[in-house]
């Protein structure tokens, strides 16, 4: 079960480092409407997945995962922990905020670490109102853990 979630999101950072796409030689990134719309099966028995990121190219990565599991459609709970330096992106890149938008559309919560808000100097105001946020992205994980969550930090 496990092994299917694993095997999925390094292909889609496979796909993001391969040195023929262009990725790989610099910060350029995919257009998310450009990507093709591919649903992989996801054949395990969990419903409930988290997956904490720290940079912006985990952070799509994530998000493209919510879109091959179908997480909306298939009733599944997926939550996008981010912590790190990404925050910063997250309050400051306005061309995310079209991955923001897809998230949502895919059934997945983008959930922002207040700590590293601190640290990089990023205020409530400056999120994006889609985002919603946690005290510490690391213990928020622990406890999706706990609550019988699939987590995994890319």
């Amino acid at each position: 079960m496990k092994t299917t979630v694993f095997s999925l999101l390094f292909a889609v950072l496979a796909f993001f480092a391969s040195p023929t796409n262009g990725f790989a030689q610099g910060p350029q990134m995919p257009d998310i409407n450009k990507m093709p719309d591919i649903v992989i099966p996801y054949e395990g028995t969990s419903t409930k997945f988290a997956l904490m990121v720290s940079d912006v190219l985990h952070f799509k990565a994530a998000v493209l995962t919510a879109k091959q599991m179908d997480v909306k459609k298939k009733g599944l709970t997926f939550e996008i922990v981010a912590v790190g330096a990404v925050v910063k992106d997250l309050a400051n890149d306005h061309s995310l905020a079209e991955w923001f938008a897809k998230s949502e559309d895919y059934g997945a919560k983008i959930v922002v670490c207040e700590n590293a808000m601190a640290v990089f100097g990023v205020t409530k105001d400056q999120l994006d109102k889609r985002l919603s946020t946690t005290r510490s992205g690391t213990i928020h994980l622990l406890e999706l853990k706990d609550k019988g969550y699939n987590t995994l930090h890319i």
